[in-house]
């Protein structure tokens, strides 16, 4: 059952804006004719856009899933390195996310302006740009500060370096890796569950922005291309 606002509302409506667009072309290559449609163009601005946009929500939860378990037991693989490769990626992911949100909020404003009679640039672009980094800001700010000069660490994450670094050259029941270890990723998952969360939010207040601008009584629609369905068959004709 589709939710009434957010990010799942908005998804459900394009995606079935996406299985109506493609299904006339999926039919004619099953005759082997190539089927270019006007809106084909708009098509890939407002779905693929999208779908970047989900696939960065998948890595965020995934890093917070991977956080939450016990590490791989190989000895190719180090605690400590393993750990923070997962808090690098997520921060790293999470600039990805804003700069996809940032982008497609821009693409839907140009697409659809023309058709709605006005340049909706400011009414959107504007008022989402602020809640993107009012929410994402300190994560995307703690990631744009190390990226260039090495991957992030903190106190925690560099007291499991040293631990990891001792048990490889001389074990001793005194120095608990296990423990720590625990406690940096219990510490990380925490923290990242909890950004998640508001994650998430913010994406419910980002897509019932959008959602008015691309749809029509509660359907997604592209706005009118102009220009007639085109046929291609295999050999060119």
């Amino acid at each position: 059952m589709t939710t009434d606002t957010g990010f799942k509302r908005y998804q459900s409506a394009i995606a079935l804006l996406a299985q109506k667009h493609v299904m006339p072309a999926y039919e004619a290559r099953k005759k082997g004719v190539t089927l270019t449609l006007p809106q084909d163009a708009a098509f890939q601005a407002v779905f693929t856009g999208l779908t970047e946009i989900s696939s960065s929500i998948e890595a965020l939860t995934l890093t917070e899933n991977l956080l939450a378990l016990t590490p791989p037991r190989s000895k190719r693989i180090k605690k400590d390195e393993y750990l923070k490769f997962l808090v690098a990626a997520y921060l790293q992911e999470v600039y990805i996310l804003r700069e996809r949100l940032v982008k497609y909020a821009k693409k839907i404003a140009r697409l659809y302006a023309k058709h709605l009679g006005r340049d909706p640039a400011a009414a959107l672009f504007e008022p989402l740009l602020a809640s993107v980094d009012a929410t994402l800001q300190g994560v995307t700010t703690t990631r744009g500060s190390h990226v260039h000069s090495q991957r992030f660490t903190d106190q925690d994450l560099d007291l499991v370096a040293m631990l990891s670094l001792v048990e490889s050259i001389n074990p001793s029941p005194e120095y608990d890796l296990r423990l720590y270890y625990s406690l940096a990723s219990g510490k990380w998952h925490q923290t990242v569950k909890k950004n998640n969360a508001e994650t998430l939010k913010l994406l419910d207040i980002y897509f019932d922005w959008l959602y008015p601008v691309v749809t029509k009584d509660g359907k997604a629609y592209f706005p009118p291309a102009g220009r007639p369905a085109r046929k291609n068959s295999r050999n060119g004709a």
